[in-house]
């Protein structure tokens, strides 16, 4: 049976707070940081770098950030308390929807195994890589940076190129995190879902955030990574699954599933 990936969006809400005193093996900050994608630490720590370095010298980040709290949170990411990724964007509604503390052990564990986290900051991690308070979305631009997909396509593409080959990967991201993956199309088959309204336009993301965590947990719970599974999933109230705006056929790599809004 091919590998099971599930590709998944943060939260633009953050948990506060942490654990000050977080071992250093676990810590992306540390030069012996030991985590699930710790060859990405250089090009974390030199976007946090020249983020700072705006920020010293009043230059605004686009979009501009909308409250002095997450200014400062970006400021004090260095010495600031740390805690699993899951943990911290328990605070947003995909997250809160999963409710990966009410999934069954092995639920548990699969998503941790499987879930890979987009973060326009980190690149990507696992579920239970530690992580500081931080907000930035994967379409903001730094100044001397650029915009967060730009940075950092060239650098986590091949990572999960590779990670991902002859793999049944389940594509629950956004476009604009999407934007931060060149695709090779190394894996066995793409499943990717959108959420859509009656005429098969595209949702935000604050309509699309709960039935994507619901999804998610199905996922992790039925332990079967085939799309067609998904007949015995009802999407919450007010979707439906969509044949007219899905591309299923049979024996492609290349899966489309969309739910519509009623």
């Amino acid at each position: 049976m091919a590998r099971l990936s599930i590709l998944i969006p943060p939260s633009n809400r953050k948990k506060v707070g942490g654990n000050p005193f977080a071992p250093d093996m676990f810590d992306y900050r540390s030069s012996n940081t030991f985590n699930y994608f710790s060859e990405l630490n250089a090009e974390r720590r030199a976007l946090i770098d020249q983020l700072h370095v705006a920020l010293k010298a009043g230059e605004e980040i686009a979009p501009p950030l909308d409250d002095s709290a997450k200014i400062d949170a970006l400021r004090k990411i260095y010495r600031a308390p740390l805690m699993s990724a899951l943990s911290r964007y328990s605070a947003g509604p995909i997250y809160s929807a999963l409710d990966f503390q009410g999934l069954p052990t092995g639920a548990q564990r699969r998503l941790l195994e499987t879930g890979i986290i987009f973060s326009a900051l980190f690149g990507i991690l696992r579920p239970d890589d530690l992580v500081p308070e931080y907000y930035m979305h994967m379409d903001a631009v730094v100044p001397g940076i650029g915009c967060m997909a730009d940075y950092w396509r060239p650098v986590i593409s091949p990572i999960l190129n590779t990670l991902l080959t002859d793999s049944i990967v389940w594509d629950l991201l956004p476009q604009s995190y999407r934007n931060a993956w060149d695709n090779q199309a190394t894996y066995n088959t793409r499943i990717t879902v959108r959420f859509v309204d009656k005429e098969g336009v595209d949702l935000d993301e604050s309509a699309a955030a709960r039935i994507r965590g619901k999804l998610i947990g199905f996922l992790v719970k039925d332990a079967s990574s085939a799309w067609d599974d998904l007949d015995e999933w009802r999407p919450p109230i007010g979707f439906y699954q969509s044949e007219e705006f899905s591309l299923t056929e049979e024996g492609q790599s290349e899966i489309v599933l969309a739910f519509a809004r009623r």
